[in-house]
């Protein structure tokens, strides 16, 4: 199977196995509005070449509708699963989508080292999308803040230059958290940000680990 590309997967079961029908995110919010989309992807299966046909809101809102064949091959359609688009996993940038709703256009971001991404809940009630991301430049690291609105109006955006040391990297992090949130990085987070670089970047991982400060950073690479 081609590797995915585009940030938003809908993804569904049949012959014990996942297939999927990755969407650009204009054309998720399209198939929320209610517009009809249909998709086609293909995918290898016991070494033959099959195509899925994904058919978003022909049948009424939010329905979907998929048959699969072998590709090139006059033999009937199976059928691979036909229902409501809330029964199957969907997720944006890895992430699963806990409900159907239009979702922010973050751009190409996911093209570069994404180490953190979140909903948040703001004081005036409204919702806000953070996002921290690294960008590898010479001779060092971008680490950049961002808060967008559900509208893309960004509310506030960090960014650390030229960051070269494990030491820079982590006392960023804290600065941009704090600079946003009045707060350091909750463990959760920081967690996930650290697990995310030691599958990315192993060399900015391993320098996290070694940097004799950090102690605790080598505790939350070893946590499950």
């Amino acid at each position: 199977m081609k590797e995915i590309n585009r940030p938003v997967v809908v993804s569904a079961n049949w012959g014990n196995e996942d297939r999927h029908c990755p969407l650009a995110v204009t054309t998720w919010n399209r198939i929320i509005s209610g517009f009809k989309v249909v998709r086609t992807e293909k995918y290898f299966s016991e070494g033959q070449l099959f195509k899925s046909n994904w058919e978003f809101n022909l049948n009424g809102a939010y329905t979907v509708h998929v048959t699969y064949s072998i590709e090139n091959s006059n033999l009937a359609e199976g059928l691979g699963f036909d229902g409501k688009l809330s029964e199957l996993s969907v997720t944006y940038l890895d992430k699963k989508i806990p409900q159907l709703t239009k979702l922010i256009k973050v751009g190409r971001l996911y093209k570069k080292f994404e180490i953190y991404y979140e909903e948040l809940s703001l004081d005036d009630s409204s919702q806000a999308l953070l996002i921290v991301y690294l960008s590898k430049k010479q001779p060092g690291h971008l680490l950049n803040f961002v808060m967008k609105s559900p509208m893309g109006h960004v509310h506030s955006e960090i960014n650390f230059k030229d960051i070269q040391t494990a030491h820079e990297f982590l006392e960023n992090l804290f600065n941009g958290w704090n600079q946003l949130f009045k707060t350091n990085p909750p463990l959760p987070a920081l967690k996930q940000i650290l697990k995310s670089i030691e599958s990315k970047d192993t060399q900015l991982a391993s320098l996290i680990i070694k940097e004799p400060s950090l102690n605790h950073a080598q505790t939350l690479f070893e946590w499950n």
